[in-house]
């Protein structure tokens, strides 16, 4: 979702979305250096992962729904725009991890402010309309929102993690985990909790694990 999910971009208080997918024509993976490791192209970021998690296959409905759309394949790095980069749960494939790093300019202010509006939750996180925000938390400089879709397709839920830099010249990273399976919210998140890791970044210092489960519970 983000995509980042990506995913999402944002430049000071507007959201800015990648170009269409005819726009995306790189064939490699920029930043893939092996099985499970990857280093920002533009930022030099750390990203690994365990066997937990592969890039996505975009063909897979649960990876092109985190797309959006805007991309033709897992990684993507855009000067204009920053990186991305999708992966999927192997161990359940109901879930789908969006990674993306910009220079956004954005403040913590700014993107608690955009977070709970329809525009966000619908054409950057993809979540279908009258989607339910459970949670909104901020800890320092990082922003966390856990919502559900409801109707048809209310078994979808997305934690979103936005962590914004100290220094102007570093990477807003924001993180996306779209969950398509209430039976497996809780082997998913542990997926991402012990086999992700992004330098710089906790996934949690907004809810923990067990935070976000319960008000999944709660709903």
């Amino acid at each position: 979702a983000w995509a980042v999910a990506l995913l999402v971009l944002l430049s000071m208080t507007q959201l800015m979305l990648p170009g269409p997918a005819s726009a995306q024509t790189t064939t490699d993976l920029p930043g893939v250096l092996g099985k499970g490791d990857y280093e920002s192209p533009q930022f030099g970021t750390q990203i690994t992962w365990t066997d937990a998690w592969d890039l996505g296959d975009v063909d897979d409905p649960h990876v092109a729904h985190a797309i959006g759309g805007y991309a033709t394949e897992p990684v993507v790095s855009d000067p204009a725009m920053g990186d991305m980069i999708y992966l999927s749960d192997t161990d359940t494939d109901t879930a789908v991890i969006s990674i993306s790093l910009a220079v956004t300019g954005s403040s913590v202010d700014d993107l608690t402010s955009m977070m709970e509006t329809d525009a966000f939750l619908e054409n950057t996180l993809f979540m279908d309309p009258g989607a339910e925000v459970l949670s909104t938390e901020t800890s320092g400089n990082t922003v966390g929102l856990l919502v559900r879709d409801t109707g048809r397709n209310s078994d979808h839920a997305l934690f979103f993690v936005a962590q914004v830099p100290r220094r102007a010249s570093e990477p807003t990273i924001a993180v996306a985990i779209d969950l398509f399976d209430p039976e497996t919210y809780e082997a998913s998140l542990g997926s991402a909790a012990d086999g992700l890791t992004i330098e710089g970044f906790d996934l949690f210092a907004t809810h923990s694990m067990d935070d976000l489960l319960a008000l999944l519970d709660a709903d």
